[in-house]
């Protein structure tokens, strides 16, 4: 919000208090309150804004006293008792009275939500299990997806408050009897297993009876989950379950979620018509927008806001970083948080770079529509794409209301549905990628459309001497949905020729790296990987840097990855294909003057690896050029950020 001359509080009327909450003004909207309570006195409408704002400010013990208050002055609405549970509950403060208080709320309406979450909370905090799990057969034949969401949810935070919940999650899978009634819920558990808690083989596990029941949703997504997991002896029969034919239209019944094909598909076009069957499935048609953009009568561009649910230690939290502390320079930068997962040391970071942030991940739709509106913001850019994150709510309504143009960056690297956006960003190199029909739905950037950090504290390389006396060190760094059969084979038919190279591979996951040791034993290099744990963002960086190679995954290249290993000197082999994704890290080396490592199909890919892996003097040639990348426009944050403004300040102007 901007700064500017502010009316005395004391002659604010309730209107204009409620107004400033509405707009995301907590902190004036509060002093307001507490300015109109010393001259008029605390009435009820008064306590239930300052309560909302207290809350909105993360003043939990102070919004519990406010809300006391309302009830003091009269103001028994039923909003007003589940505010004092769920902050009681958050606080860990009078659990037993919580206990009795959410039993009465849930047996006075058992249809709400929150008043589930509460009891189930209120019931696992009190360690009275039995009744939780008596809680969930009372409801089994009549729960709904959002209650099992809710349920979902609640399981997680108590995980948080007691260390372990898969008791809890056994409890709630038990309840649920396999049955077209029940289809919902136990896909949604199911997706939660395996999105949430990484636990592939129950997720396979409640999805195989499904699919052998003829639910063609979760035989697509028992495919989905062996994809993601690295299982492989299935593997073309999973792939063609999840593609898109041709011909006949788009009559394909799986929604699974599309960045996972990414991974797994070469061609545009069959990207483009699964990314529009899962919107439409997803979302619904999107409603034709004649003009999104208002009326302007100049070019004017002063304010730009940011949506992602990845303000925090994810891959969009760092590649924005530096970006964002540039084009801040130009224009305000307002950030608006939208995931449920805490704020951390990223988060923090990023607070510094921008104008505003804001954490709007429990507003209503009509508080963030508010706050677009009231801040004067000229452009929305989400940063979600396609991925789980999107808040779709949010960006279709500030586009039917034509507040502002509403683009997409960043979040998403394959083609979307150009009538989700006005506006979707990419760079020149990537254009290909994406169907030409679709091309005026985008702006394609001359320079790289991916903010690229430079790690200034570049750490210390091992002695070059060592180095070349021991083993040549590649690593994997992507995530492993990303590793296909083709370039892991490339992989191990180097690893069985060459006896000085290792491997690392980046993973996580006991059930992933099973599937992946069985496929090193079976193709005869049992003892040449070793498997890297995830770690925080600078560790890893710093491991990186004595790395000799990073190995790219095909279709689905390193995007990040490639910033990250370049930026401390390490260099990257990949293979460019015709989809967006396959492109990205083939079009950064090209900016770096590493055209040598670039590849168009397999057997380039091994011929450049064995060439690195037994030729010295090729490897010398390249650690010249990656010796210092600093200076290289790709890492010039600035010269990305005018460009940036530019463009948008043309765009807004047709």
């Amino acid at each position: 919000m901007r700064n500017g001359a502010q009316a005395p509080f004391f002659f604010m009327s309730l209107q204009n208090l409620h107004q400033l909450f509405l707009n995301g003004h907590f902190e004036e909207c509060l002093r307001g309150c507490e300015a109109a309570q010393k001259t008029a006195g605390l009435s009820g409408p008064l306590a239930y804004v300052k309560a909302y704002a207290l809350l909105r400010l993360n003043r939990t013990e102070d919004a519990i006293q406010a809300f006391r208050e309302c009830l003091e002055l009269g103001i028994e609405s039923p909003d007003v008792s589940r505010n004092i549970l769920s902050g009681n509950l958050a606080l860990r403060k009078n659990l037993q009275e919580c206990l009795l208080e959410a039993r009465t709320l849930w047996q006075s309406d058992p249809t709400n939500e929150v008043n589930l979450s509460n009891l189930m909370l209120a019931l696992l905090l009190n360690l009275k299990e039995v009744e939780f799990e008596t809680l969930l057969q009372s409801i089994k034949d009549r729960l709904s997806p959002n209650q099992l969401s809710h349920a979902l949810l609640i399981a997680s935070k108590f995980k948080s408050a007691k260390g372990d919940h898969a008791g809890e999650f056994r409890l709630i899978r038990e309840s649920l009897t396999l049955s077209p009634d029940n289809l919902q819920s136990l896909e949604a558990l199911a997706i939660h297993y395996r999105d949430v808690l990484h636990d592939y083989p129950s997720a396979i596990a409640i999805f195989k009876p499904l699919a052998d029941a003829g639910f063609p949703e979760a035989k697509a997504e028992v495919s989905h989950s062996r994809l993601r997991s690295c299982e492989w002896k299935d593997y073309k029969v999973d792939v063609l379950s999840l593609a898109i034919p041709q011909s006949g239209g788009l009559t394909h019944p799986t929604v699974c979620n599309p960045i996972v094909m990414l991974a797994h598909t070469f061609d545009p076009l069959e990207q483009d018509a699964y990314a529009r069957i899962f919107c439409n499935a997803t979302y619904g048609r999107p409603a034709h927008v004649a003009d999104a953009r208002p009326r302007r009568n100049s070019d004017v561009l002063k304010r730009i806001a940011f949506v992602s649910s990845d303000f925090r230690d994810h891959p969009i939290g760092y590649l924005v970083e530096n970006f964002f502390l540039e084009l801040n320079q130009h224009l305000e930068v307002l950030a608006l948080y939208s995931s449920q997962l805490a704020a951390d040391s990223q988060t923090e970071r990023l607070k510094q770079n921008v104008s505003h942030f804001e954490d709007i991940s429990d507003w209503s739709l009509s508080d963030k529509l508010s706050y677009v509106q009231g801040n004067e913001v000229d452009v929305l850019i989400d940063l979600n794409g396609l991925t789980k994150g999107l808040d779709y709510r949010l960006i279709s309504a500030v586009r039917a209301k034509q507040v502002c143009p509403v683009y997409a960056w960043l979040g998403y690297p394959g083609p979307m549905p150009t009538t989700m956006f006005d506006k979707i960003i990419l760079d020149a190199k990537l254009q290909t990628g994406i169907p030409e029909k679709d091309w005026g739905g985008y702006i394609f950037l001359k320079n790289c459309y991916q903010p690229n950090n430079f790690h200034q504290y570049k750490p210390l390389r091992e002695s070059k001497t060592a180095r070349e006396s021991g083993k040549l060190t590649l690593a994997v760094t992507s995530n492993a949905f990303k590793i296909t059969p083709g370039v892991f084979d490339v992989w191990c038919r180097l690893l069985s020729r060459i006896r000085n190279v290792e491997v690392f591979v980046l993973c996580d996951s006991a059930y992933i790296r099973g599937n992946l040791t069985r496929e090193f034993r079976s193709r005869g290099v049992p003892d040449r990987f070793t498997f890297w744990d995830r770690v925080n963002h600078n560790a890893h960086i710093q491991r990186l840097a004595n790395i000799d190679l990073v190995l790219d995954t095909f279709p689905y290249s390193n995007h990040t990855g490639t910033s990250d290993a370049l930026s401390v000197g390490t260099p990257l082999v990949t293979i460019v294909g015709d989809t967006v994704a396959s492109k990205v890290c083939g079009s950064i080396l090209e900016r770096v003057g590493l055209e040598c490592l670039i590849s168009k199909n397999l057997s380039e890919y091994e011929e450049i690896l064995f060439r690195f892996a037994s030729d010295l003097e090729f490897r010398e040639s390249i650690r010249l050029i990656t010796a210092d990348l600093q200076s290289s426009p790709v890492f010039d944050m600035s010269l990305l950020a005018t460009e940036f403004v530019e463009r948008l300040r043309t765009e807004l102007s047709v």
